[in-house]
């Protein structure tokens, strides 16, 4: 176990990312575009298969819909500034505390008004303040600002950065 495992940093799961990503690249599209598994998979480079696991898991959810048949595909089921981060990462994480204390395990000498756990509960606070204060839109939106990166980004081989609208 790593030093970091050890305190209890908390990490994102891979299907956090990729949910996040996905719905980046759905929101990139525009309205009403669909858009195939495989070709968000292809675009990220990676497994359809795992993606189409996380895509459930978001149809459920009510942040995407899905349309079967030769012209089906999925499409963002609401704006992308109504999609918050933190909505994506409670999909997929779940609303528990990212840090939990097994101080009563261990028979820690901080019990009750513990320090550490406060201050990693005021972190927990602030980060799901920025992702609750973060939408798809805004994502979109400090993309389409730096119209240089964005550029760049485009013409380097094997990005998963395509079809940005301007």
């Amino acid at each position: 176990m790593s030093e970091l495992s050890c305190l209890g940093i908390m990490q994102f799961s891979q299907s956090t990312e990729y949910a996040i990503h996905s719905l980046f690249y759905l929101a990139l599209q525009g309205k009403d575009k669909m858009i195939l598994v495989g070709d968000v998979a292809k675009a990220h480079g990676i497994s359809e298969s795992y993606l189409a696991k996380v895509f459930q898991s978001l149809t459920k959810a009510g942040l995407i819909k899905s349309f079967r048949g030769a012209k089906g595909g999925y499409v963002l089921a609401m704006a992308p500034a109504e999609i918050t981060l933190r909505r994506i990462v409670e999909t997929i994480e779940g609303r528990g505390p990212f840090f939990v204390c097994d101080e009563q395990k261990r028979n820690c000498s901080f019990l009750g008004d513990c320090i550490i756990r406060n201050v990693m509960d005021e972190a927990e606070k602030r980060m799901f303040a920025v992702l609750e204060n973060t939408t798809l839109a805004d994502l979109v939106a400090r993309l389409q600002s730096d119209a240089q990166v964005a550029t760049d980004l485009q013409k380097k081989p094997g990005t998963h950065l395509v079809l940005l609208k301007t």
